[in-house]
């Protein structure tokens, strides 16, 4: 029902209509503007004014209509096809064919009475049904996350879900998406027979081993009907068109169903991505063998960096930091005293332990670590020559007239961000023993930061006790006390081990060692190892001479397969940086070249990747009803066979609770808005001028 209302009083239309009456009046009365006999004509003109000048004054007060609509939203029905690699594996191609064509007639017939939407899924969630069975994986729960955050809010009746029940990635579905409150109705696929099938059910290893490391493979094998089989496991190293075999495993199936670990450990070699195939052996009779192969890859890394030790003499300080780096497999660490034969340019970080002492100069050893750019250590204590110290580093200056030393201990600077300390650290150091530190006056040289200071009898002071200092691409870091052996036992006293003084130990040569890539041009990728279902994205930074960023020349990327295909990209520009999203590769080794030129310099940078077969469908192909029964039963819903698929539409018609909705809207309009009002305006006006000028008037 429609009601006409206004935004100022309504009592104000009485004064609308006196200006209305005034105007014409004045125009018809007063002037008498029309030369006639006939008053007729003036009384009609006079109407006309009259209408119209009403009504524009009425616009004024801001009428507006309020009415209702109804709207009528027809029950939603949601159609979730899985279209992952195992759906077809245990059925026959005209039971597929027979199944997809009962879907959609399924979805027709509902088609007239219901909102269909349709679905298909496996690693993603695609509109409309696909014929192809290709995703490699199965996440069943996000598409039911999907479609309770799309149609929660709307008139959702049922949804269909047609899967085998299987899934290898995302939540259990049984308890997924709990909110869902829609029934679910099942269609199960596939063959829930068990059949004998001997398979690699799980592998598992790290992706990341170091150059010369040990790594340890675990392989989970499962067989169902084949007790009293026999077996093997075997691991190839790939490497192109050769396979040579790493190790490998007699297995005896002595029940049923069966289930055994293996263990297998390999050695890291060679750096690069290392391709290794794990193949188990068919049992006789079995005739799905896709799940007796898998193919693993490892990314071995030539990433360890070499620490010098060198002290004036021998100090229990070197052991304790020798320990805490020997437990992280990235450092090999070297220790020498000085006059020792050292090839400093081997070393990516030198410790100096109480270097330089009286009678033993760095300085020349200091000059081709600066021209080699390698960053140095100072930890200072009794036998440090101070002045010598002064003149061979830029961070700190110490001032002192006599060889002593002070008992400090160390209070954190809460403004140090170089890098992060664990909050168990945090408290301890406020609890560490006392160390002896140089005395003397400290003073700090532009560019450093500070990590602790020292606490003298209890009173916290401004010398520095931890702090490190940055020239250009030089990093270096002072440790102004010795007895850091003292810590590492106090650590081990009241925790029983020493994760606390390795982790800052291991942080503080994790910052120094690092060296920053100052490359011109230069290509990163996320990772390494991609599984095949996977983008593979690339960014690039250019920078000028100046070190800023800038993307004016075009970047190019070409890709090389393993037989030298050649898959040529041009990077997108993303702010001042270029970005390439290559999209999906085949299984394999794959390596890059990206090239650019600027300021008529070409620049190039090489790189590679592989590509890793994801494989996790093959891995059991017996339908699991349970999933399924599960999540019809707990929605009020029921599960079905293919060659049952018809009957779902009566079985969801008869339900009292899919019905459609009638949803009623209050709605209110300005008059303003309403087009055709300023028709009749114009079209009242239009005729009173004709007619005035028609009657002779002006």
């Amino acid at each position: 029902m429609e009601n006409l209302s206004f935004l100022y009083p309504p009592v104000y239309l009485i004064l609308c209509g006196a200006a209305a009456l005034a105007v014409t009046l004045i125009l018809y009365y007063r002037n008498k503007i029309i030369p006639t006999t006939h008053r007729w004509q003036q009384y009609l003109l006079g109407s006309l004014r009259f209408l119209v000048s009403f009504l524009l004054a009425a616009l004024l007060l801001s009428p507006f209509l309020k009415y209702q609509t109804s709207t009528i939203e027809k029950p939603i029905i949601v159609f979730g096809a899985d279209v992952s690699e195992s759906v077809p594996a245990r059925m026959k191609p005209e039971q597929v064919d027979n199944y997809q064509r009962q879907l959609n007639q399924l979805a027709n017939q509902l088609s007239g009475d219901y909102a269909i939407h349709r679905f298909s899924f496996g690693d993603g969630i695609h509109e409309g049904f696909s014929d192809s069975f290709a995703d490699p994986v199965t996440d069943i729960t996000q598409f039911l996350d999907y479609v309770y955050d799309q149609y929660n809010d709307q008139n959702l009746g049922a949804v269909i879900l047609a899967s085998d029940g299987l899934y290898n990635e995302g939540k259990n579905p049984v308890y997924g998406s709990k909110n869902l409150k829609a029934p679910v109705y099942g269609i199960l696929l596939g063959d829930t027979t068990v059949q004998k099938d001997a398979r690699i059910e799980n592998v598992y290893y790290n992706d990341i081993v170091y150059l010369g490391d040990r790594f340890q493979v675990q392989i989970d094998v499962q067989a169902d009907a084949c007790d009293g089989d026999q077996s093997s496991l075997q691991i190839f190293l790939v490497e192109g068109e050769n396979r040579t075999r790493s190790d490998q495993a007699s297995i005896s199936i002595n029940r049923d169903p069966f289930f055994q670990s293996y263990n297998f450990i390999l050695e890291a070699d060679k750096p690069g991505i290392q391709h290794f195939r794990i193949a188990l052996a068919p049992v006789p009779g079995e005739e799905a063998t896709s799940n007796n192969y898998k193919d693993i890859y490892v990314d071995v890394l030539d990433a360890r960096q070499n620490v010098l030790l060198l002290a004036s003499t021998p100090h229990p300080d070197l052991a304790a930091i020798r320990q805490s780096l020997e437990k992280n497999k990235n450092y090999q660490v070297t220790t020498k005293l000085f006059g020792d034969q050292v090839d400093i340019q081997d070393y990516d970080l030198v410790v100096f332990d109480q270097l330089p002492a009286p009678g033993k100069s760095i300085t020349a050893l200091l000059k081709t670590m600066n021209d080699r750019k390698i960053n140095r250590w100072f930890i200072l204590g009794a036998d440090t020559d101070i002045n010598a110290f002064n003149q061979v580093q830029n961070a700190l200056s110490i001032t002192t007239q006599i060889r002593n030393t002070d008992e400090v201990t160390g209070e954190l600077q809460n403004s140090f961000g170089l890098f992060n300390l664990s909050d168990a650290l945090k408290d301890f150091l406020t609890e560490m023993p006392p160390l002896q530190s140089p005395f003397g006056e400290y003073n700090l040289r532009a560019g450093t930061t500070v990590l602790m200071n020292q606490v003298i009898s209890k009173v916290e002071t401004n010398y520095p006790l931890w702090l490190f200092h940055q020239d250009g691409e030089l990093k270096t870091g002072i440790l102004t006390a010795e007895g850091i052996w003292k810590w590492r036992l106090y650590d081990f006293l009241n925790h029983q081990d020493h994760q606390l003084i390795d982790e800052l130990i291991d942080k503080t040569v994790q910052y120094l060692a690092l060296q920053e890539d100052k490359r011109q041009f230069r290509v990163y990728l996320p990772k390494k190892i991609f599984r095949e279902n996977e983008i593979v994205r690339m960014d690039a930074e250019l920078y000028n001479q100046s070190y800023e960023l800038v993307n004016d020349p075009d970047v190019f990327i070409s890709i090389y397969n393993e037989k030298r295909e050649e898959f040529r990209f041009t990077m997108d520009r993303r702010g001042l940086q270029y970005t390439l999203q290559a999209g999906y590769f085949p299984e394999g080794n794959y390596t890059y070249r990206a090239t650019t030129t600027y300021n008529n310099e070409e620049l190039t940078f090489n790189g590679s990747f592989s590509i890793q077969p994801v494989q996790l469908e093959m891995y059991n192909l017996t339908a699991d009803r349970s999933v399924l029964e599960s999540l019809a039963g707990n929605r009020n819903g029921k599960v079905v066979l293919p060659d049952a698929i018809n009957t779902l539409s009566e079985q969801i018609k008869a339900r009292q609770d899919v019905k459609p909705v009638a949803y009623a809207q209050s709605v209110t309009q300005p008059l303003l808005m309403i087009k055709w009002l300023f028709f009749i305006l114009f079209a009242l006006a239009t005729i009173e001028w004709f007619l005035r000028r028609f009657w002779g008037g002006y």
